[in-house]
């Protein structure tokens, strides 16, 4: 598992970088919006022009600073038994300032349930909850009986968990808490997602390759994109 980092985050490239704490505010639970390629261009990848800078004591004062989310997210990324790998198209119908990358595919999940003065949940047990809540699982074209003793069990097996910095339902840059498990469907096993978190997105089931991944990357969540690639080629290259 990876170590999560503290609250003193470093932005941008040469003579645009800030460093330094940043300030928390609590997080609408609507979305979960990442981006970990933001802030990897190497130093001095960009050289701003300081004859146009405005006027600040330093011009690093100019960049946005992110929004540090309080709410942790957990998501999974779901396997068939045929080893396909199964996304979520975001609804791309809703009004603007509703959801970060609006249409595009991501990870099944949602936010822990972070009650103050109650213990914090579990990421692996939130991603569970909130497969729960978002899907229904068939078998062999039927509805799942959950109640029912041989109905299929999902267990959540951990893949990473760190902080990675992405975009908010207005664009705005934001840190976010993030766990991401891995949940493999049994044999006959699909996941249909509720009609209420549907819109005009769906479940989208795609090969487990690279090729497949570079097909759709266009359409994908940054992080997304990533864990997926770190996945499929053995990378490991979360930071």
């Amino acid at each position: 598992m990876a170590e999560i980092h503290d609250y003193n985050v470093s932005i941008g490239a040469g003579d645009g970088e800030w460093s330094g704490d940043v300030p928390s505010y609590n997080e609408d639970p609507a979305d979960i919006g990442i981006d970990p390629r933001d802030g990897d261009q190497e130093p001095d990848a960009i050289e701003p022009d300081m004859e146009d800078a405005p006027e600040h004591e330093n011009a690093a004062e100019a960049l946005p600073q992110p929004r540090v989310s309080t709410v942790r997210s957990a998501v999974a990324y779901v396997e068939t038994a045929g080893g396909e790998v199964v996304l979520q198209r975001r609804p791309g119908n809703l009004p603007a300032g509703t959801l970060a990358y609006p249409g595009m595919l991501q990870f099944l999940g949602g936010h822990a349930n972070d009650i103050r003065g109650k213990e914090p949940e579990a990421l692996d047990a939130a991603v569970l909850r909130e497969l729960g809540e978002e899907t229904v699982m068939h078998k062999d074209g039927q509805v799942v009986d959950e109640d029912a003793p041989d109905a299929p069990v999902l267990t959540a097996e951990p893949v990473w968990e760190g902080q990675v910095l992405g975009t908010g339902k207005n664009d705005e840059p934001v840190l976010r808490t993030v766990g991401l498990f891995k949940v493999v469907l049994g044999e006959n096993v699909e996941l249909v997602l509720k009609p209420q978190e549907q819109g005009d997105g769906g479940i989208v089931v795609l090969p487990k390759t690279e090729e497949a991944l570079e097909a759709h990357a266009a359409e994908m969540t940054p992080f997304a994109y990533k864990a997926l690639k770190n996945i499929i080629t053995g990378d490991n290259q979360w930071a």
